[in-house]
């Protein structure tokens, strides 16, 4: 998943959600937070930021969303030549839980 989301071509994939009627009032704030520049941070001291041009943030609210934009014309293709049934599951969030552990 992490070499998918970092090889994403931005101007492709706006490109695409334009086309497929995605809100540009969306897509704008949505674009902006994954192209911000990043920073790597080690013991509290902090990188040169980092200009990002192929990639979109792994675990975003944001990511999948873009991700299918991205697969959308792919995946059709392939549902047209293999009319069975094709699906694609992807999960990118993280699962989080709580709670305490029961004494024995």
């Amino acid at each position: 998943m992490a070499k998918f989301t970092d090889t994403i071509n931005i101007p492709i994939l706006i490109g695409k959600a334009l086309d497929l009627g995605f809100p540009l009032l969306d897509m704008m704030p949505t674009m902006h937070q994954h192209l911000v520049r990043r920073v790597l941070q080690c013991e509290g001291c902090c990188g040169q930021p980092i200009l990002i041009t192929k990639s979109i943030l792994a675990g975003c609210k944001h990511s999948v969303a873009l991700a299918r934009i991205r697969l959308l014309e792919g995946m059709s293709n392939l549902t047209i030549d293999h009319p069975q049934s094709l699906q694609v599951y992807m999960d990118d969030t993280a699962q989080l839980s709580s709670g305490q552990l029961k004494k024995q």
